[in-house]
């Protein structure tokens, strides 16, 4: 395992926000974030959320924000983690 890799894996909060170039989530994003508590997408101009992103894996996942994004559906049963207290979207 690599040592980068292996850092990821107790990282608990990620802010990628205000990143335009950030246009979808690909597939497997968050695999290896399992302890990630808080997550920030906000204004990245994201379009979609594949299910395959992994945000579903992110077992300790309370807080994700992806407000400010041109997101048009979210299937929120399939894609999101039932762990989460708080979601921002609009």
């Amino acid at each position: 395992m690599s040592h980068s890799l292996a850092l990821s894996r107790n990282l608990m909060r990620l802010s990628l926000r205000d990143n335009p170039m950030l246009r979808s989530i690909p597939s497997g994003a968050f695999d290896a974030l399992a302890d990630l508590v808080s997550l920030d997408l906000g204004h990245c101009g994201i379009e979609a959320v594949s299910e395959t992103a992994g945000l579903g894996g992110l077992r300790s996942l309370e807080v994700l924000k992806l407000e400010g994004n041109r997101l048009v559906h979210l299937d929120s049963q399939r894609t999101l983690p039932i762990s989460l207290r708080y979601v921002k979207y609009v």
